[in-house]
């Protein structure tokens, strides 16, 4: 059976196991069951319903349009998407790599990232998240 390795300094190791895998891909299943909802889901038709800060404390939110964008790719409307919030395209993109990273470690071909590189990554997108918004604030154009 392969073996994980993580980047502890004491090479500690863990075990694959079958539950393991059969996470790794309900999380597939459930995110094309989504991913399908989505492109069958009419927002305009469902104004109630919506995620963003705005509705509650009149405020927008880095995050503003993104579940609207994330509609628009699952129906395959790039351009309104990138409108919507340009980040979206990046993020389906990454979230199906973080997948993928996951299934290469669960089969022992990668290792886990080290936390100095995950909390890395993490600032980079709070840091494009910020500027995204500030540029959208400043410039008048948050949806």
């Amino acid at each position: 059976m392969p073996t994980i390795f993580t980047d502890r300094g004491d090479k500690h190791t863990e075990q694959l196991t079958s539950g393991k895998f059969w996470l790794w891909l309900l999380v597939a299943a459930a995110a094309i069951v989504a991913w399908g909802l989505l492109a069958r889901w009419d927002s305009l038709q469902d104004p109630a319903w919506t995620v963003c800060f705005w509705r509650r404390l009149q405020v927008s939110c880095p995050g503003c349009g993104l579940t609207r964008a994330f509609l628009s790719l699952a129906k395959g409307q790039w351009s309104t998407a990138l409108m919507l919030h340009p980040l979206a395209p990046f993020l389906a993109l990454e979230g199906f790599l973080v997948w993928a990273g996951w299934g290469l470690i669960l089969s022992g071909r990668a290792r886990c990232p080290a936390p100095f590189w995950i909390n890395h990554f993490l600032a980079l997108h709070l840091l494009a998240f910020s500027t995204l918004w500030l540029y959208r604030a400043v410039s008048g154009t948050l949806p």
